[in-house]
């Protein structure tokens, strides 16, 4: 399931580099949203293989080795970005992002809380979804989106953010806090609380931009995506009773299908929108019990699992590096937003990523497994 998990990240960079009409994929909205659901499925497999022991589950541990996993990559991402807009605007004089102008703006206007805010945001991973539903209006501060941004020195409250595609980090250190009381609920009462961010969708979507908003980035609408991965844990555990998972025809034809309705998303999306999406997630449902009976032993498909998150995170700051005016001169006409550019991104996060693992995440993982192992000792001397 790991190697799913990097073709969605991927997903995410082709989004991100190359225009909407060019492709036929899902988009990197949907990506992210079949990334919490893959995230709720091993919440549920660790807290009931890794930190339950008769039924007791090690809520500290669960938090902090959560917390080991998410934020130095997220850190580095962050001094990566930082270093690149310092090194651009101070050391080359080139204009890096918008969001360093924004931060400009907002300490001319003396606007040191809302910075402080960004900030704190930012750092902690908390909030960064729910600045997607304002827009800055200069004395009126941070309002609800209304609209598109007209006027001069207004702007959506996300782009103030280093990383703003971070949000979905929000969201994930929501559904961690939430994940152990989760997994305790009925699976018909997690059903309903799948159903239920939908039916509330298709209705206040018509509402106007600030819902429209809330609906693609704003945690509580978010969270179905997440429990329908608890609820397929379970599916894996009773198709691991009955058999079923173990037929590896079952793992070709989901691949055939995760293909097909992946690759050519757009086409089915134009006959019915929401149906295309209810169909795409059914499909994940069914697909990621299978995925993970083949996969769970592969070493290099765990790697590749692990590979994608900070890839998710770094990908932006490359995208802005191949932007810069100063290095489009060394680029072929046409490079920008162009197959070649997605693979160029791909290549150089990719390095990033694979220096970050080696040098920083393998040594924290290591740690991490330890801590689990020694309380796992020390429940079992002291039964």
């Amino acid at each position: 399931m790991g190697s799913f998990r990097l073709i969605l990240a991927l997903i995410v960079v082709a989004a991100h580099t190359m225009p909407a009409n060019q492709l036929t994929l899902i988009n990197g909205n949907l990506a992210v949203k079949i990334f919490f659901t893959v995230s709720g499925f091993y919440m549920a497999l660790i807290l009931s293989d890794k930190y339950q022991i008769n039924s007791r589950v090690n809520l500290s541990l669960f938090y902090s080795n959560r917390c080991y996993r998410i934020f130095p990559a997220l850190w580095t991402a962050l001094i990566l970005e930082l270093v690149l807009a310092w090194g651009m605007e101070h050391g080359a004089s080139i204009q890096w992002d918008m969001w360093v102008e924004r931060c400009k703006q907002l300490s001319t206007e003396g606007r040191i809380d809302l910075l402080a805010v960004y900030g704190f945001c930012q750092v902690s991973g908390i909030g960064v979804d729910l600045m997607h539903l304002f827009s800055y209006q200069g004395g009126n501060g941070l309002v609800p989106v209304s609209g598109p941004v007209t006027t001069v020195g207004d702007w959506r409250g996300w782009s103030a953010f280093p990383m703003s595609h971070a949000w979905s980090i929000s969201c994930e250190l929501m559904f961690y806090l939430a994940a152990p009381f989760l997994v305790r609920v009925t699976t018909w009462k997690l059903l309903c609380f799948v159903i239920l961010p939908t039916v509330v969708a298709t209705h206040f979507i018509r509402l106007g931009p600030l819902w429209s908003a809330a609906i693609d980035f704003w945690v509580p609408f978010q969270a179905g995506y997440f429990v329908l991965g608890i609820v397929s844990w379970r599916l894996f555990r009773w198709t691991a009773r009955m058999g079923f998972s173990r037929d590896k025809k079952s793992l070709t034809i989901v691949i055939v299908a995760l293909i097909t309705w992946l690759g050519l998303y757009r086409y089915w999306s134009e006959v019915s929108y929401r149906g295309a999406e209810i169909a795409l997630f059914a499909l994940i449902l069914i697909a990621l019990p299978i995925l993970f009976h083949h996969t769970k032993s592969v070493k290099w498909d765990r790697f590749l699992g692990e590979f994608s998150y900070p890839i998710y995170l770094v990908h932006i700051s490359v995208i802005r590096l191949t932007q810069v005016d100063e290095f489009k001169t060394y680029l072929e006409a046409g490079f920008i937003s162009s197959a070649a550019h997605w693979l160029t991104v791909c290549a150089i996060s990719g390095a990033i990523s694979l220096i970050y693992m080696l040098a920083i995440d393998r040594r924290i993982e290591h740690w991490r497994q330890e801590r689990l192992l020694q309380w796992h000792g020390h429940w079992s001397t002291s039964s």
